[in-house]
């Protein structure tokens, strides 16, 4: 496999949990370690600030990555 295709157009809701996963999976090896997102909150919950990073899973190494989404996808997706 050497391409892969997300469709999320009409995918109402989900966990950021699931998107790290899925993330996880997809991400090419070395990218491993590197970091996939950074939650920043106001001062009032600045502790609740973190920074994830990839965990690469699996063996798959794509070369193009593509997703399809619309007006309807969640945030979360």
């Amino acid at each position: 496999m050497t391409d892969v295709v997300v469709d999320i157009r009409y995918n109402g809701g989900g966990y950021v949990t699931m998107s790290q996963a899925l993330a996880n999976y997809l991400v090419k090896s070395s990218a491993n370690g590197s970091t996939m997102m950074t939650q920043k909150f106001n001062a009032n919950y600045a502790n609740l600030n973190e920074t994830t990073k990839f965990v690469k899973q699996g063996s798959l190494d794509i070369n193009n990555l593509y997703f399809i989404v619309s007006g309807n996808t969640a945030s979360a997706s």
